[in-house]
């Protein structure tokens, strides 16, 4: 809700200038460079349940802010904090999923933080255009109350816990999340192998010096920043912050509001198709077509306002274009583009790097999100909107030459059966 917010709030912050409102939105991506590096720490020094429940807190402050108060600065710290829960969220939520889960659901599992990251930009984008920011803003709150009692049942990592040497706590943990019809021989089976591979990690646990020039955590390391470098610069967070905005430039019959909600509804069913073929197609597969299907998308946006600014052109036979470019891109974002990095960063690191990837991964990720978020708006008027939607189009197809000749098939792999992949 956080990234997604800007889009139905900016055209009510009339008692803002454009330049703060510009910051406003930007603020956000900031927090996230400072919220990584105290993740990545937090994740092996208090636990991933715990640095999700402390997640929740840095998601519910800023909201209350932003409903108390109409100064600028005050929006600016409330978007800063929302960012350092976003990151937290980034971090911690893969890791803790890709631990807790059995090798045949884990990717299903992992799309579970893509499906709820994407059920509150359709929530805010759908109930968004219709209420004051600051009833938004409570409706922004009650989500992460309503996660952190949700998450409480929850037992920690047994990952985590062996790797604190808390054994007795890592065995009932394994026995809660077991499946219903396994046995103990089979519970205790897992145990001694996630025992087997922390003792491995212990053994050989080196400084954070020593995990970055690693050639294997950098062979991880470097996969994992080209999916989040094809995430960020394929503009999914700039389009999502200024949605209303481009749709007003569209000049479609379509309001910007109703484009809003199609935006925001179309995600839903993909993430869950997604989360259907993920452990059955495989990763490969859909990075592949999600980009191709972003490119597409954005390739007929940019067609679209190259037309509008030629200005000797009816198009009003089309005008249905730029909310057609639009929905399709966010359909298939959401089967690869942007989930896929959160599942292979819960997959692709040992336990004991997981915390430095994560503050790499998404210390990257921030810089990235506030360059697109920041320049989005001088790019379209220095350049031209079309220019800046091929560019994204342009991204996104690199993305599928990685996918096909980088990204490596992790479908139905242990993690140790992944870490032999990277190793060889």
């Amino acid at each position: 809700m956080h990234l997604s917010w800007s889009s139905p709030v900016i055209p009510q912050l009339t008692f803002f200038s454009s330049a703060e409102i510009s910051w406003i939105v930007s603020f956000v991506s900031l927090g996230s460079i400072p919220g990584s590096i105290l993740g990545g720490l937090l994740l092996n020094k208090i636990g991933r349940k715990k640095t999700i429940l402390l997640t929740t807190v840095f998601l519910f402050l800023p909201w209350v802010a932003i409903a108390l108060s109409t100064d600028a600065v005050v929006f600016m710290i409330a978007r800063f904090l929302g960012g350092i829960g976003m990151a937290f969220a980034s971090i911690t939520v893969p890791v803790y999923i890709g631990e807790i889960a059995d090798k045949d659901i884990r990717g299903r599992l992992a799309l579970v933080y893509t499906l709820l990251a994407t059920s509150g930009t359709v929530l805010t984008l759908s109930v968004g255009p219709y209420i004051s920011y600051k009833w938004l803003s409570v409706l922004g709150a009650a989500v992460p109350l309503v996660c952190a009692l949700a998450l409480l049942p929850f037992p920690e990592s047994p990952y985590y816990l062996l790797q604190v040497d808390k054994r007795v706590a890592a065995r009932e943990s394994l026995t809660r999340l077991a499946a219903k019809t396994e046995n103990c021989e089979a519970i205790e089976n897992r145990f001694l192998q996630i025992e087997k591979i922390i003792a491995d990690q212990n053994r050989g646990r080196k400084s954070i010096k020593d995990i970055i020039w690693n050639k294997d955590f950098r062979k991880s390391l470097l996969i994992v920043l080209g999916l989040k470098t094809i995430q960020q610069l394929s503009g999914l967070y700039g389009i999502k912050a200024y949605m209303e905005t481009i749709m007003q430039l569209s000049q479609t019959d379509i309001s910007p509001q109703l484009s809003s909600v199609i935006f925001g509804s179309s995600q839903i069913p993909s993430v869950l198709i997604s989360a259907l073929l993920i452990d059955k197609l495989g990763r490969k597969p859909l990075m592949i077509v999600s980009t191709i299907g972003c490119a597409i998308g954005l390739i007929c946006e940019g067609v679209y306002f190259y037309l509008d600014y030629l200005g000797n052109i009816d198009l009003s036979s089309v005008n249905w274009l730029p909310t057609f470019g639009l929905t399709l891109f966010h359909i298939m974002v959401s089967f690869g583009v942007s989930s896929l990095p959160y599942v292979l960063y819960g997959e692709m690191f040992i336990t004991s790097a997981k915390g430095v990837a994560g503050t790499i991964l998404h210390m990257y990720s921030g810089c990235l999100t506030f360059v697109v978020m920041k320049s989005f708006g001088p790019a379209v008027e220095a350049l031209g909107i079309y220019v800046v939607f091929w560019m994204f189009a342009g991204v996104c197809l690199l993305g599928t030459l990685f996918g096909i000749f980088v990204l490596p098939e992790t479908k139905g792999k242990a993690l140790s059966e992944i870490q032999d992949l990277i190793n060889k």
